[in-house]
């Protein structure tokens, strides 16, 4: 099949990690794929793409400069799929595929739990152009992806999917975190420390995980926290871990572009975000044998953390809670080989065939 996925960069983000996954295990399986981007600006991601992949850049940096482009692009040619990665991307392909009177699928893979999103948005297109966009377009979808058991729940309340409309696909790993090296990497910090890696931005509540940490310290606590990303709240963040009395103890490593070195060698990774869709971080934590620590109010971490074996769930909000968990884990460490065990369920070879199974259902009833 020719499958044509969709998406906005190839930035260090989660969804670019996972369309660059899933574009490369649809090419082992013999598909003929392309990776279409609105800009290049930000390609550090491009570099883990199979050579059998083509790359299309659009030469846009925003989605609603984009229609000529995708016009031109897709016009005439022979696409079965088409995968867009963001909603804004799947609202304007489907006026596209309408526009050049195209018949190919079009799948949306929904990145984050939609009514969260409207619901915290700094943006007001968003807010009130996009979201009822959504809202009364998505019933007459081809099929959406929902990458976690809550989004798709959400999906079917908020939006008015219905189950046949939807599949729930986890989101594939970057076969490099599996470790398939018996050479572990070098350690990149020297004294011990639990991990967050991701943007500092509201989503991710980090001001809990700073509240948390500081218990976890006054209860005797010895390890470092390291923060690896970067984001908009940076200056408030270090702010607060001074106000803290955590100034020695929180380390701002910014954005890494292998995060690997820090998940492996990480006493555990903590996750404290508000909502989510499926956090890539707790799936590359496990992948590396490293155990994680999740608030449960978010999508998606309930579907990855098995308790006791591959990290702990801790009651939303609850950072007296959280704070004991990484004292519980101090106390009795986790099997590596366990935790890695649980991210094999991740490996690209594996996800590939839900979305095969997507693609070849469509592709039957069209023929």
């Amino acid at each position: 099949m020719h499958v044509s996925l969709l998406i906005g960069s190839l930035s260090g983000g989660g969804a670019q990690g996972v369309a660059v996954s899933l574009a490369n295990a649809l090419a082992v399986r013999g598909h003929n794929v392309e990776l279409v981007v609105l800009s290049l600006n930000n390609e550090c991601r491009q570099k883990d793409l199979a050579t059998r992949v083509e790359v299309k850049e659009l030469g846009v940096e925003r989605a609603r400069h984009a229609w000529s482009p995708l016009c031109e692009h897709f016009k005439g040619r022979e696409i079965d799929a088409v995968i867009a990665f963001m909603p804004e991307l799947w609202m304007l392909m489907e006026v596209v595929r309408w526009r050049i009177r195209s018949r190919f699928l079009l799948v949306m893979r929904s990145i984050n739990t939609l009514s969260e999103v409207a619901q915290h948005t700094p943006s007001a297109v968003r807010r009130w152009l996009v979201d009822p966009g959504l809202r009364l377009m998505l019933k007459r979808a081809d099929h959406v992806i929902a990458q976690s058991q809550k989004m798709a729940e959400d999906l079917a309340v908020g939006y008015g999917l219905s189950a046949e409309q939807m599949t729930v696909i986890h989101n594939p790993v970057s076969p490099r975190f599996l470790l398939r090296t018996h050479t572990p990497p070098p350690s990149p910090c020297p004294t011990p420390y639990y991990l967050f890696a991701g943007r500092l931005e509201p989503q991710k509540g980090l001001e809990r995980m700073l509240e948390a940490f500081a218990r976890y310290r006054q209860r005797g606590g010895d390890a470092l926290l390291v923060m690896v990303g970067d984001g908009r709240d940076r200056t408030q963040l270090e702010e607060r871990a001074h106000t803290l009395g955590l100034t020695a103890w929180v380390r701002f490593e910014g954005f890494q572009s292998d995060p690997l070195p820090w998940y492996y060698h990480a006493r555990a990774t903590l996750l404290t975000s508000y909502y989510e869709g499926l956090p890539n971080v707790l799936i590359e934590s496990i992948a590396t044998g490293t155990p994680v620590i999740s608030f449960d109010g978010a999508s998606g971490p309930s579907e990855i953390v098995r308790e006791g074996v591959n990290g702990f769930l801790v009651s939303e909000g609850n950072c007296d809670a959280f704070a004991a968990a990484m004292l519980r884990l101090e106390a009795q460490p986790f099997s590596s080989v366990s935790v890695r065990a649980t991210g094999k369920l991740y490996a690209p070879e594996k996800i590939v065939l839900d979305y095969e199974s997507v693609l070849h259902l469509f592709h039957t009833r069209k023929i």
